[in-house]
């Protein structure tokens, strides 16, 4: 399960495919705010160890083919530790 991730997340990286993405609208917002505040590209942070990083790129490097939105929790949230 875990090589599947990765390498989905590689393909990602290099382009290969696309994502369709489940996420909070609160979420997307604050993708575009700390864009709009010039902070280009987001880093893994170990301690949430998140997803933000990794769909806030793939939304502002426009590899998102479909948004689905959600109240419960999204993509970003699904690997969080809390």
């Amino acid at each position: 399960m875990m090589l599947l991730n990765f390498t989905i997340i590689v393909n990602i990286l290099e382009r290969n495919i696309n994502l369709h993405i489940i996420i909070k609208l609160q979420h997307l917002l604050d993708i575009f705010k700390l864009y709009g505040k010039g902070l280009e590209n987001f880093m893994n942070d170990k301690n949430f160890n998140h997803d933000f990083y990794l769909i806030r790129n793939s939304v502002i490097e426009n590899k998102v083919d479909g948004i689905q939105f959600t109240y419960s929790h999204d993509d970003i949230c699904k690997p969080c530790k809390y």
